[in-house]
């Protein structure tokens, strides 16, 4: 990114920089367009509650909202389309030919859900839109494979099956209680009871997904 200067906010005493970018393609809407030596400058715009927000506000009248100057313009790892990152649940998938299981952490954003798999030995399948379904229902906590795409699914913990349903309770596929008692699957609290724990934590912008406590995987939300 082209930083070409920044804008000083003074307010109550302090001071805070926000960076003026030389092109729309680095400070994408909504932004601030101010002059720089003559030249076209664009300051990012964003929620009063992001993690970049200075004490700067904007109302814009195209769409009458208030924004806050934001110090900085963040590349997510998310499709801006998403909208802001949520939460993440854990639980457990089929695999490719439903005799298996592998664990799922879903994201959830204000657009929707999105399931990402990781391979029982620890290694996590990159993100490809192509590959994945979005979905705009919280209720889905888990995934399973089916046509070569991982598709969003509600995982419930039957009295003979774990079963994994669309958001109309209408069923996938189901792996034999049996198989899922072998496995320990626990969906009581949408996490994979089983030798690995996976949790979650966001700090500023980062979203971190830790495995048995250890740093697995970072997202810039």
């Amino acid at each position: 990114m082209s930083v070409i200067s920044h804008l000083h906010i003074l307010k109550n005493g302090q001071e805070e920089q926000a960076e003026i970018y030389s092109t729309v393609s680095e400070c994408p809407e909504p932004n601030l367009k101010v002059k720089v030596n003559n030249s076209n400058g664009y300051v990012k715009l964003g929620n009063v509650d992001d993690y970049y927000a200075t004490r700067g506000r904007v109302h814009r009248s195209s769409d009458n909202k208030d924004y806050a100057i934001l110090k900085k313009h963040k590349v997510s790892d998310f499709p801006n389309s998403w909208g802001n990152f949520k939460y993440v649940t854990f639980t457990a998938g089929l695999t490719e030919d439903g005799n298996d299981w592998l664990y799922i952490f879903s994201m959830h954003f204000d657009n929707g859900s999105i399931p990402f798999v990781v391979r029982k030995n620890g290694t996590a399948i990159e993100r490809n839109d192509n590959y994945f379904e979005n979905n705009t229902s919280d209720k889905y906590n888990s995934a399973f494979y089916y046509q070569n795409k991982w598709n969003n699914a509600v995982a419930k913990d039957l009295s003979n099956a774990l079963r994994w349903e669309d958001i109309n309770g209408n069923n996938y596929r189901s792996m034999s209680y049996t198989l899922a008692t072998t496995m320990n699957f626990n969906n009581g609290n949408n996490t994979v009871v089983a030798d690995d724990t996976f949790t979650s934590a966001v700090s500023g912008d980062r979203l971190t997904i830790y495995k048995n406590g250890s740093v697995f995987k970072t997202y810039t939300i």
